[in-house]
């Protein structure tokens, strides 16, 4: 019961993340397709404003508060980028709005200290721990590091 209200109040933390990552989407064109361990996964349609963002960024997803958009509908079965992705998700609901100032700061640090920005930022590092966890526990594939994809 502690852990649901937990829960409860980490997505009442995120919720203008949530909300705001919603109504980007929505702007997008994107529209939610289900609600999946406690995220809203949103699919973003063929072509206009998001299509154009995931070919320019070269991602697969991106995750605010507990919208996660994926790029095409293919990509809700891969378990490796849905644990990325949720630990974004874990991580919003534990900072919420600070994740806003806290991630770009995790990505100053790093250059600072002559690493890359988005390689080593805290955020990603994270994630993709728990991408290698998934991808370990399915016995087999590579994960592909910071893309969320996962190569057999």
């Amino acid at each position: 019961m502690r852990s649901l209200a937990l829960r409860a109040i980490g997505h009442l933390w995120a919720a203008p993340l949530t909300v705001a990552g919603l109504v980007v989407a929505g702007l997008g064109g994107g529209r939610p397709v289900r609600i999946h361990d406690g995220a809203i996964d949103v699919v973003a349609p063929g072509s206009g404003p998001l299509a154009l963002f995931f070919r320019a960024a070269g991602v697969n997803a991106y995750t605010w508060g507990a919208t996660i958009v994926y790029r095409d509908r293919t990509l809700l079965g891969e378990p490796p980028l849905l644990a990325h992705e949720r630990a974004h998700v874990r991580q919003c609901l534990l900072l919420g709005p600070l994740v806003i100032a806290a991630y770009p700061a995790a990505s100053l640090w790093q250059l600072l200290r002559g690493g890359r920005a988005y390689r080593d930022n805290w955020f990603e590092r994270d994630a993709r721990r728990a991408e290698a966890t998934q991808v370990a526990g399915q016995g087999g594939g590579q994960a592909v590091r910071g893309t969320g994809a996962h190569r057999s």
